[in-house]
């Protein structure tokens, strides 16, 4: 795609709409390694004349394609595989690619510095996936890049002791192709970003409800035999629900929940629909990071990012939407104290209008993206401030934007040049004082 950040991610020139993703997987047995054996179709519209179609997928080996029906060659490197490498594809084309591959999936290091593995995560119980920001391609192909999402269909095999959870609500079950195996199908209703399709598999406690306020469906799931450990973390997961909903639009998609693994990740990630919290994320007083990644709904996973580079437009969101939600829930909590105390750790924190890939997941981009947003409330007023997030996530649902696009809104909606403000909160090696 060229971003900056991640030159290596993704393909120029190539629209995928629809993905449908038939995984089988085999759970590891007996010193048997764990397998995945997958066949993914793409549906795409080229964009710009180019030789070949390239996707992304690290270190599973393809066994076969497919263009528009008709068998095709398929060359594979170490992160890549490129169909028809030998043709020329023209802008306006439209294609469906079906591509078959296998292997024993692992996830890889983020290459962020962070020591950090993303991907697909085998465990005694059974896998799940955490894949920002490049760890998609360790088990599925795609066009890996946040500004080129697609809707999802998902059939995703497994032994019948195990059940599956996946992005968006389930669309039923039968039987597997092999005895003894049950096919699990899901079908999100809006598009997604590669890396935040999430799959898992196991034995689970499954909590379903609804958010009181705004009858947003909630499902949740435990690894079996502890929601009564961790269910409470996520107790107030409907009034976050309710109260964001206020604030910032209409919650964007069908359903909402977490998931937690039997890990210790030490990080949560905003899994659309179905965020996934580890064993330390969900223990103890989780109420800052459930709003975190809740908030991700509505910035990062439907308001996606069309670059890396803006990471703060969803870590910086996010970020403020916990004070939000500590500032509605606990009696006492002053939020201006808390941005002040904020801004004196920080003041130093450099420019986060283009974090390097060391600085990408940051303090500075979480926290003066966040400060960056409290000092703009404290400049143009609430109600122009929450008109601003109303018109962002109207407006860019379902998409990509970037901060330009951002400073734009809100200078429209405010009806005031917000340029100079934003370019002192973003890009000045010192931060501006707070306004008052």
């Amino acid at each position: 795609m060229g971003d900056a950040l991640f030159p290596e991610a993704g393909t120029f020139g190539l629209d995928v709409e629809e993905v449908d993703a038939a995984l089988d997987w085999s759970p590891p047995a007996a010193g048997v390694p764990g397998r995945l054996d997958a066949t993914v179709a793409l549906t795409l519209t080229v964009t710009a004349e180019r030789q070949g179609l390239a996707f992304d997928l690290r270190d599973l080996a393809v066994t076969g394609a497919q263009l528009d029906g008709v068998p095709v060659d398929a060359a594979q490197t170490e992160d890549e595989v490129v169909v028809a490498a030998g043709r020329r594809f023209g802008t306006g084309q439209r294609h469906r690619v079906e591509i078959r591959y296998g292997g024993t999936p692992q996830p890889v290091d983020d290459g962020l510095g962070l020591g950090i593995r993303v991907g697909w995560t085998t465990t005694p119980s059974g896998s799940f996936t955490t894949s920002e920001p490049t760890g998609a391609p360790t088990w599925l192909v795609a066009n890996d890049h946040p500004s080129d999402k697609a809707r999802y269909r998902l059939a995703v095999t497994v032994p019948d002791a195990l059940e599956v959870l996946a992005t968006g609500l389930p669309g039923g079950r039968e039987p597997g192709p092999r005895p003894g195996t049950t096919t699990w199908r899901f079908a999100p209703r809006d598009p997604i970003a590669s890396y935040l399709v999430s799959v898992a598999t196991g034995r689970f406690d499954l909590d379903e409800g609804v958010a009181a306020g705004t009858g947003v469906p909630l499902r949740s799931a435990y690894p079996e035999g502890t929601a009564d450990r961790y269910r409470p973390a996520f107790a107030r997961t409907g009034d976050m629900v309710d109260l964001f909903s206020r604030l910032f639009g209409p919650y964007p998609f069908e359903v909402y929940g977490v998931l937690v693994v039997p890990e210790r990740l030490d990080f949560a990630i905003e899994n659309q629909t179905l965020s996934l919290f580890d064993v330390s994320t969900a223990s103890g007083d989780t109420e800052g990071i459930a709003a975190h990644e809740l908030a991700h709904q509505w910035f990062g996973d439907s308001v996606s990012l069309q670059r890396w580079s803006d990471m703060w437009l969803k870590e910086g969101f996010a970020t403020y939407a916990e004070a939000l939600w500590l500032e509605h829930s606990r009696p006492g909590y002053d939020l201006d104290a808390e941005m002040a105390a904020t801004w004196a750790r920080t003041a130093t924190a450099g420019p986060i209008a283009s974090p390097s890939r060391a600085d990408l997941y940051g303090p500075a981009v979480y926290q003066r993206g966040g400060l960056t947003l409290h000092a703009l409330r404290r400049t143009v007023g609430d109600d122009d401030f929450f008109a601003v997030l109303r018109r962002w996530t109207a407006t860019y649902r379902n998409g990509n934007a970037t901060t330009e696009q951002f400073v734009a809104l809100a200078s429209e909606v405010t009806g005031r040049p917000l340029d100079d403000f934003f370019r002192s909160w973003l890009t000045d090696r010192r931060m501006p004082a707070l306004p008052r």
